[in-house]
């Protein structure tokens, strides 16, 4: 059975010898490595050009496409009926594929194989675990395809994408990598597997997975990136939920009625983002609000809503109030207020340090440039009078 292992490298000079040497040192069975470079600056190109080996297939882009664009061209690159995946500047080790083959053997309905993953510093040095806040993200127990479901919209991403070995049919029924998310495509993409596969985590440490201290790989700990997280999670989830199915969803979610048409489906899915329990900065509860909207605006749904679920306009109006994605509870929204015509204008707020935006602290600096103003012409004006 060949495996087909796919690397998108991209200015990882320092790294990609080691990381093709891992590979091509596997124990397992017949491989073929599929190498595609998405625009590199930095020398990785010429390392490439210089690989003499008949397992070996390089396809150098001209220009930067983005990592699920180089991803998805190696994927259809692919001959073997296995799909392996590794970064640029992660090592394996030695029987990583031979220990997931034997998985994917016995167990013809697993469609992808995880593994846990070693830490390792820019220099190839292990990570102390102090250092490591998510040492132990990718350590997981196996469950089956509705928790495993339930698990990643409630809790996030933990399985590693450069440990899978992935049957490739999975790529032809579920689809390719969404070059529109840059922080969590592996994310989407588990999701939309397990709508049709169960998987398997190994929980042995295969993989070095390579960890920056100064967050500048893809997934460092940066606030621009941990924004686009929330963000492209909340997509995700949004499209995972409206497109499951009544089994995928009582397999997953459970419901709080019997389902019995489309309608209940629907209502399900969207009393269960209004809950509290499955939000994250509130962006599940507001795709909800969302959905209700909708839902109210339609006769049957609307019909169905008020007398299966009690739930109707004024239910809706009172969750509209209830909190803001947009509106932290501590801010206390009021008319801007403004002591002239001149300058920005101030909200009045009861905490300015739980809504802390250059707009505001401009505010304030103005606010308090006009008290002192007003404080010396009030006292200094009446003394010199």
């Amino acid at each position: 059975m060949l495996i087909s292992v796919v690397v998108p490298s991209y200015n990882h000079a320092p790294y990609i010898s080691q990381t093709i040497s891992s590979i091509l040192s596997q124990t397992s069975a017949p491989l073929e490595l599929i190498i595609v470079d998405d625009g590199s600056s930095d020398g990785s190109r010429d390392i490439l050009k210089k690989i003499d080996d008949p397992r070996v297939r390089i396809n150098l882009l001209e220009k930067n496409v983005g990592a699920c664009a180089a991803m998805n061209i190696a994927v259809q690159m692919t001959r073997g009926d296995l799909v392996a995946v590794c970064n640029s500047d992660d090592l394996w080790e030695p029987n990583k594929l031979e220990r997931q083959l034997a998985v994917i053997h016995r167990s013809p309905q697993i469609g992808a194989v995880f593994t846990n993953v070693s830490w390792i510093d820019q220099d190839g040095t292990n990570v102390p675990k102090d250092r490591k806040v998510l040492w132990n993200v990718f350590t997981q127990p196996n469950r089956s395809r509705g928790q495993w479901t339930n698990k990643l919209v409630l809790k996030g991403n933990c399985l590693c994408h450069p440990s899978v070995l992935i049957r490739r049919e999975a790529y032809d029924r579920v689809g390719y990598y969404d070059n529109r998310f840059r922080q969590l495509p592996d994310y989407d993409m588990w999701l939309r597997v397990l709508q049709k596969y169960d998987i398997f985590v190994l929980d042995e440490r295969l993989v070095k997975f390579r960890w920056f201290a100064n967050a500048s790989n893809a997934s460092g700990a940066t606030s621009t990136n941990a924004r686009r997280d929330v963000n492209e999670r909340a997509l995700i989830v949004r499209n995972l939920i409206a497109s499951m199915d009544t089994e995928s969803w009582l397999n997953s979610f459970g419901s709080t009625k019997p389902i019995e048409d489309d309608t209940d489906l629907r209502i399900e899915k969207t009393l269960y983002l209004l809950d509290s329990a499955p939000n994250i900065e509130g962006l599940y509860r507001n795709i909800g609000l969302e959905w209700a909207y909708e839902l109210l605006g339609t006769p049957v749904s609307a019909r169905r809503l008020e007398e299966k679920y009690a739930f109707n306009a004024l239910t809706f109006q009172k969750l509209m109030g209830a909190k803001c994605l947009w509106l932290p509870e501590s801010v206390s929204p009021q008319p801007a207020l403004r002591s002239d015509a001149s300058g920005p204008p101030l909200e009045a707020v009861t905490d300015p340090r739980a809504f802390r935006t250059p707009e505001l602290i401009e505010a304030l600096k103005y606010r308090f440039k006009l008290s002192a103003r007003r404080l010396t012409k009030r006292y200094l004006g009446k003394r010199s009078g």
